[in-house]
């Protein structure tokens, strides 16, 4: 099961990803790149959380690279983070 959680900061935008990201579950993710590169989808860096993602297949990996690209053409950057 996967779920994705969008929390606005003063700085930016967190994407906090838990459980697998594949195939099945990628729509999810790109829901939220749309949201967030949408006009009035926010500003700054947008932070993938990745601590709570236990299995990431290259779908995840396409769906994540999808999101770079869009932020990147916003001027807007997109950093990966995993505390654990």
């Amino acid at each position: 099961m996967f779920s994705i959680e969008v929390r606005e900061e003063e700085w930016g935008t967190v994407l906090v990803l838990r459980g697998e990201l594949d195939h099945d579950s990628v729509v999810q993710l790109d829901e939220a790149g749309r949201r967030v590169t949408a006009p009035g989808g926010g500003e700054g860096t947008v932070v993938a959380d990745l601590a709570g993602l236990t299995f990431c297949d290259s779908s995840g990996v396409s769906a994540l690279l999808r999101l770079y690209r869009a932020l990147e053409a916003r001027h807007r950057g997109l950093e990966a983070r995993h505390r654990g």
